[in-house]
């Protein structure tokens, strides 16, 4: 049931500005606590075995448990910050439609489709670039040794598609009656399907330590990553209720900044070993982007109402 459509307009400029707020404020400070950590990983954190070093771990320590309390903060706030209380009802804040293909999301769905092309393209080199056995036998051994770098070849082609297919859409959201096709509501689940293999594959990793901080971040921005795409899934399937796919879209931000940045940045300069590929941050670095654009062009372009 919405609210009183003759007060929608008012509404739809409350909630909006609200978000535009909510958003210029996390992500710049996410992208300010990003630069923090990144001086204390310089500092505080073995560039090798990736944990603290244990006489400076202190101040490490204070911003880890600081960015996890902000993260529990923002997801408990999320629970009132898109609800209201008119006419003795509650509301929660609804998106009238999804949309689509607004200049900067082209762009940033663009980026993010050929980054996961390049780390496809980047994968059968490695795998067939110097070796002269037969190519069925490669595939053999490779499906079978590396199930998951196997799947995850898959998933990123898949999820290219996705990303391709969403640039390609037009935006009019006057015709947008919340119906998508069945192919378009199955490719946005390849991004999930992504993430997750990732975060298994990182998680069984036996090459690094399984509680080192660098780890444990890495971790977080696959299962925030994958939190994200599930709202953003759900919202092409028409349950709009916005708090979980901005709140989700705040924390998978953060948890990409203060994971791939800092190591993209540092391994590029030599200042940690981190066992990752350039590649994968650049791909998690494109999806934030995408996230970004996907948030403002909902603030921009959407329109917002109130559902009981």
């Amino acid at each position: 049931m919405f609210f009183d459509e003759t007060h929608s307009l008012d509404f739809h400029e409350l909630i909006k500005k609200r978000i535009k707020k909510t958003a210029v404020i996390i992500i710049a400070a996410a992208l300010l606590l990003t630069v923090v950590r990144i001086v204390l990983t310089v500092f505080y954190v073995d560039p090798v075995n990736h944990f603290y070093t244990p006489e400076h771990d202190m101040f490490i320590r204070i911003f880890d448990w600081t960015a996890a309390g902000g993260v529990i903060a923002l997801y408990f706030i999320s629970v009132f910050l898109y609800r209201y209380k008119k006419a003795e009802h509650h509301y929660s804040a609804v998106s009238v439609f999804l949309v689509q293909g607004t200049q900067t999301q082209v762009f940033s769905a663009s980026v993010a489709g050929f980054m996961l092309v390049a780390s496809a393209i980047l994968q059968v080199w490695r795998l067939f670039g110097n070796n002269e056995l037969p190519a069925a036998q490669i595939l053999a051994g490779f499906a079978r040794n590396n199930t998951f770098d196997f799947l995850i070849f898959f998933a990123s082609v898949f999820s290219a598609v996705y990303f391709f297919v969403t640039a390609w859409k037009e935006h009019k959201p006057e015709e947008n009656d919340g119906k998508y096709s069945q192919k378009y509501i199955i490719l946005s689940l390849m991004p999930i399907m992504w993430s997750f293999l990732h975060t298994f594959k990182c998680f069984f990793d036996m090459g690094r330590s399984i509680n080192s901080p660098v780890r444990i971040y890495e971790l977080m921005s696959f299962l925030a990553m994958s939190t994200y795409f599930v709202s953003e899934s759900r919202m092409i399937v028409g349950r709009r209720r916005i708090s979980r796919f901005f709140t989700f879209a705040y924390i998978a931000l953060i948890f990409i900044f203060f994971s791939a940045l800092p190591n993209l940045v540092l391994s590029s300069l030599g200042l940690m070993q981190t066992g990752g590929e350039y590649i994968l941050y650049a791909v998690q670095l494109a999806a934030a982007f995408y996230i970004i654009t996907r948030i403002y062009s909902q603030v921009r372009y959407g329109k917002f109402q109130l559902e009981r």
